[in-house]
């Protein structure tokens, strides 16, 4: 299965993401349990960059700046699906 690409995401409270794919499907994802293996994205917590959160061009990630990024599969399988 081909994942399809980021068009849009929301940082929301409590570290969560509402990212939106194309053709529609949405997602929401929990920062949080990338804190044990990933302490970079720790450093979003309370942040300000973390309300800056953008679809990398092309829609194959989520970053943040140069050194803060997340992969779309990341998301499309162990988001929560949100489309109504």
């Amino acid at each position: 299965m081909e994942v399809p690409i980021v068009t849009d995401v929301k940082p929301i409270e409590d570290m969560n993401l509402i990212v939106t794919f194309e053709g529609g499907i949405v997602k929401r994802y929990d920062m949080k349990i990338l804190y044990d293996k990933f302490p970079i994205f720790k450093s979003l917590e309370g942040n300000p960059l973390f309300k800056l959160a953008r679809p990398e061009v092309g829609g194959v990630a989520i970053i943040w700046n140069d050194d803060i990024d997340l992969s779309r599969y990341d998301i499309w399988f162990d988001g929560e699906d949100c489309t109504e």
